[in-house]
């Protein structure tokens, strides 16, 4: 992972300008040295015209190759085009594990531009084929000096950051992160829209092409091919569920081990910090952001799987907030009950701390000889007043209610600061940290669970579009509705929240990885029929994400998680109306 930033500005402009241009890069510079803390690099070149100055800087996340690959990337022996890249690809034979995939991507482009004229049509065309073979999340930025002409763009679901502001309609700065703007400056960034690859000849920009993304299956099912499921047992054996749903579980479960194993192998291996070099544990490489709810158990699940090693632990984080609005609340309605641990007790047992421990206790019992360290991150009030303004930075141009409060939460939790929790000793979750029992993140890659729900039926939306539009007399009438509301999730998937998640996680020289928007996991869930992935002729916690409750009962043992109803974070962590209750979420942030 990296953060990638390039300023453009006409050559000979005033030293105000200048200066103004000065302050942008080193607050900048600031912001995204927070994202890719290994490597810092800078280009300076002009434009083939000589008309405008072209400054480039990459700061990078060490993940990929035996060693740091220098950003940008450059090829100075035969142009002087520049290369950034911001990403990972995934699946592919000619990128070995020990290999930089920018690099080899650099290359690509390279070899496919070689061969082609100065037609602007062929040119296209060459960068469109290399970017339509990646597999995996990127946002890039490469100057073709030939063709004087910028290109950019992020994949096709938009798991990585690129956002640009236009100073004026010439001279864009492009930028993997916010800077320290004040908060109040809303309108200064904007995220470069996913879905396309952009060219820019500094003059006027062009959508060239959408990127491939395929529609979800529109079939309606008939009664027959629907599964009489037992509410209580949800199921115990997979006879009753049938050749389709058997198939359907078992194909799940592989393409996303493959996903996983795709953003869970080839890691380097952390050096231990261990000052007496007496430990013979190995740092967690991977850890996951836990709520305990059935997408991230899941993961964690299937990742103990693909780690060989029992000896490599796997660490769950699991953050909760001190919340003063509800805390007064219900220390008003216990104002006459005598409590000896005081008005802070079970502060932070907010329900993503009871999930997520009952889901850790039953990953321990799947898995015994796996060392799982369960963080938990507990927030005081006044630490959220101490970084909101930092967190209202980086979501940024995304400056809702809703927004900050799920980005004041992944923040928190990326940056992994907490205790292990130790289920033989009973607590009620507020000791407070102290030098003994202090724990730090040490992995430096983070799977998170974004994409099921939209996929797989999981907002409560979803079940009310089906509810209004269900007839009593008629089986299918609630299915189109239904087919209609995910075919809008899944489209829109790109343009709302992977680039606010990417900003926020990154920024703590963390790289987030979303296993259930891997390309072969959307293909695959796209091409499935509606009923075999949610059914909400069933209750909440059942025919919500059916599919995923079956592969975690049926194949993972997770027979608790598999029962748990969806809960936003903003909510389970309990980050949402901290001061007051008439917030929605859509308002825009006041402070």
């Amino acid at each position: 992972m990296c953060g990638i930033q390039l300023f453009i500005s006409q050559a000979g402009q005033s030293p105000d300008i200048q200066n103004q241009l000065q302050k942008l890069t080193k607050e900048i510079t600031k912001a995204n040295s927070n994202r890719g803390p290994d490597y810092h690099g800078q280009v300076h070149t002009t434009t083939n015209n000589n008309t405008m100055d072209l400054d480039f800087g990459s700061h990078v996340l060490y993940l990929r190759g035996l060693e740091v690959e220098p950003q940008p990337i450059q090829n100075k022996n035969h142009s002087q085009d520049v290369f950034c890249w911001n990403g990972e690809i995934f699946d592919d034979p000619a990128i070995g594990i020990h290999e930089n995939d920018g690099k080899i991507l650099f290359e690509k482009l390279q070899n496919a531009l070689s061969v082609t004229t100065s037609s602007s049509s062929e040119t296209t065309q060459a960068i469109l084929t290399v970017f339509e073979n990646v597999r995996g999340p990127y946002a890039f930025i490469f100057y073709h000096e030939r063709d004087n002409r910028l290109w950019f763009g992020r994949d096709c679901l938009g798991r990585r950051s690129l956002v640009w502001h236009l100073p004026n309609e010439k001279f864009p700065v492009f930028n993997s992160c916010d800077d320290e703007q004040e908060v109040d400056s809303t309108k200064f960034w904007h995220e470069v829209k996913a879905k396309r690859i952009y060219s820019l000849d500094m003059n006027k920009i062009s959508d060239i092409k959408k990127l491939p993304f395929d529609k979800i299956n529109t079939q309606i099912p008939a009664n027959s091919e629907l599964i009489n499921l037992d509410k209580d047992a949800l199921l115990k054996t997979t006879k009753s569920l049938g050749k389709q749903y058997q198939e359907a579980i078992t194909n799940l479960q592989t393409h996303l081990i493959k996903a996983i194993r795709d953003r869970a192998e080839n890691i380097p291996n952390p050096v231990n910090n261990n000052n007496n070099n007496k430990s013979t544990t190995p740092d967690p490489r991977v850890c996951i952001l836990f709520s305990g709810g059935i997408d991230c158990t899941i993961i964690a699940a299937l990742l103990s799987q693909i780690i060989e090693s029992k000896e490599e632990p796997i660490e769950l984080i699991n953050v909760a907030f001190e919340n003063p609005r509800q805390l007064k609340h219900k220390n008003a309605q216990k104002k006459n009950t005598l409590n000896p641990k005081g008005s802070s007790q079970n502060l932070f047992n907010v329900p993503d701390r009871k999930t997520g421990r009952k889901s850790f206790m039953e990953l321990r019992k799947i898995d015994p000889q796996r060392e799982w360290r369960f963080i938990e991150v507990n927030v005081k009030y006044e630490e959220v007043l101490e970084w909101r303004n930092h967190v209202v930075n980086l979501i940024n141009p995304n400056l809702s209610v809703m927004e900050y409060s799920i980005g004041i939460a992944l923040w928190f939790a990326a940056r992994g600061q907490g205790k292990l929790w130790n289920p033989d000793q009973d607590d009620d979750g507020d000791e407070e940290e102290s030098n003994n029992n202090f724990y730090q993140r040490k992995a430096k890659v983070a799977l998170l669970g974004m994409g099921a729900d939209e996929q797989f039926g999981g907002y409560s939306r979803h079940r009310t579009s089906w509810d209004r539009s269900k007839n009593n007399n008629d089986h299918d009438s609630g299915w189109p509705k239904l087919i209609e509301e995910i075919q809008f999730d899944v489209g829109r998937i790109s343009s709302r929240n992977l680039g606010r998640d990417d900003r926020v996680v990154s920024d703590h020289g963390l790289e987030a990885r979303f296993p259930f928007l891997a390309e072969n996991v959307v293909n695959y869930i796209s091409a499935l029929p509606i009923h075999i992935k949610m059914d909400f002729n069933y209750e909440r916690g059942i025919g919500d994400k059916l599919l995923l409750r079956l592969l975690a009962q049926q194949k993972l043992g997770l027979d608790n998680a598999s029962r748990l109803a969806k809960r936003a974070i903003q909510f389970g962590a309990r980050t949402a109306k901290m001061e007051t209750s008439k917030d929605h979420g859509d308002d825009i942030i006041k402070f």
